[in-house]
């Protein structure tokens, strides 16, 4: 009888923990997603300034939780947004709008493709 106790709350606990780190990982993908989104809508409106606080506040956001997304994911993913997101704040500080726009999208696709990781399917379980 205890095993099973023992075994019940182990499990309990598991859920707990992969449940924290999908809550807690979409919940920062969307916060660096909507910050970049509004950086490019800046850029759009001409206020490049306004863009470089967006993009800064996104590379912010994300470099406060990558630690902890790291211990549930691999460190190649979070290494390569942390790259993409590098690069796209020193292409707003030095007045490359295009190659900004294009290294958004590049870091907004590493974004989803992490979000789609954090779902709890099957294929991202085993």
């Amino acid at each position: 009888m205890t095993r099973t106790r023992i075994a019940v709350i182990i499990v309990i606990i598991t859920f707990a923990i992969a449940a924290a780190d999908y809550f807690f990982g979409i919940h920062t993908i969307s916060s660096v997603e909507y910050e970049l989104n509004q950086a490019v809508s800046c850029l759009n409106k001409g206020d490049e300034q306004q863009s470089k606080v967006h993009a800064q506040k996104a590379e912010e956001n994300w470099n406060k939780c990558s630690n902890i997304i790291m211990f549930f994911n691999t460190h190649e993913k979070t290494d390569d947004i942390d790259v993409s997101l590098n690069i796209a704040v020193a292409d707003i500080t030095y007045h490359n709008a295009d190659l900004f726009r294009e290294e958004v999208q590049r870091t907004l696709v590493l974004l989803e493709h992490m979000k789609e990781a954090e779902y709890p399917l099957p294929e991202n379980v085993l």
